[in-house]
């Protein structure tokens, strides 16, 4: 089954503690790259100039990583 991944959700690396708010991502876009996969690009929930970009399937992958609570 498919995670439905849209921005505004927040993740955090597995195996970083709940507590740890500067572990937290936030989608801020999701996109088909020029390889034809899905991406979500994400911002730090804490330091809004720092991004990156991950696989919209690694993102969905609970062994990477956990959906943070709203």
């Amino acid at each position: 089954m498919k995670t439905l991944i849209t921005v505004g959700q927040a993740y955090r690396p597995t195996g970083i503690s709940a507590t740890s708010r500067s572990a937290s991502w936030v989608i801020a876009n999701v996109y088909t790259g020029v390889d034809g996969r899905e991406y979500a690009k994400l911002v730090n929930a804490v330091d809004g100039t720092d991004f990156k970009t991950i696989g919209v399937d690694a993102l969905g992958d609970s062994r990477l990583f956990t959906p943070v609570a709203a």
